[in-house]
């Protein structure tokens, strides 16, 4: 069973035919990092969505990648490396765009996302339109993995700086994206657009005592709607989860 399955999640549910966007969340803690999610995310999105935009707050692009294929299985395995290749997938590295401090980081990490994301749309688009098959789709997923560096500061104008740049993606692209956010939940996490914008949320937390000892945190998945839920799957899970040379190995525990 992949990660994704493990966790309660897939891309590929019945919402995912339709042009309504979705959200989903991954909301970390410094003690456990989720960077391998967002990678194991991405890897997936590749290999379900015609294009796929991600904005690498924290995690390097070059990092993102390498995790994508260790983590993934199967054809997902190479996802990433094959559509960057096709030009239907675009890693960009926010703050080499320019310096975070100078409080202009915000708007042009945007618009140089927006722009990739409009150029992957159109490949996708086209590559849609070209085939007769019809698991190929034209619609486009964002992942942002950092949501707490898409601003300096931690004052309410930052806050407010980071849900514009996270609502203005379905405001621009229109209904046929779906976002994915990591962000921190003990270091500001963008509380108000996470609570009020999100479908699913997965949260990466460190073990709690009585966890078993092979086990370096836990998952917990909780579908506030069906957008990202599974056939079957539960409202709520929760997965212990161990990294290891070999990838991520995901125990569930209901």
């Amino acid at each position: 069973m992949d990660v994704l399955a493990r966790l309660g999640v897939s891309f590929a549910s019945s919402s995912n035919s339709s042009s309504a966007s979705r959200a989903l969340a991954v909301v970390d803690h410094l003690d456990a990092p989720g960077s391998w999610v967002t990678a194991a995310l991405v890897a997936d999105a590749c290999d379900v969505y015609g294009g796929v935009v991600v904005a690498c707050c924290e995690t390097p692009s070059m990092e993102i990648e390498t995790l994508s294929r260790k983590l993934a299985r199967g054809r997902s395995r190479d996802a990433v490396t094959r559509a960057v290749a096709l030009g239907t997938c675009a890693l960009v590295d926010v703050f080499r765009l320019d310096d975070a401090t100078s409080g202009l980081g915000t708007r042009r990490a945007f618009e140089e996302v927006l722009a990739r994301a409009r150029a992957v749309r159109e490949a996708a688009t086209r590559a849609s339109s070209s085939t007769s098959s019809s698991s190929v789709s034209s619609k486009v997923c964002v992942v942002v993995d950092g949501a707490d560096s898409l601003a300096p500061g931690r004052a309410r104008g930052d806050d407010a700086a980071a849900e514009r740049f996270l609502d203005a993606f379905e405001r621009e692209l229109g209904d046929g994206v779906d976002v994915v956010v990591r962000a921190h939940a003990d270091v500001g996490a963008r509380a108000g657009w996470l609570a009020e914008s999100v479908d699913c949320e997965i949260r990466v937390e460190p073990l709690r005592t009585g966890s078993a000892e092979d086990a370096h945190g836990t998952c917990e998945t909780t579908h506030r709607n069906n957008a990202w839920r599974p056939e079957g799957a539960a409202r709520r899970s929760r997965a212990t989860f161990a990294l290891t040379e070999l990838g991520a190995r995901l125990e569930s525990r209901g």
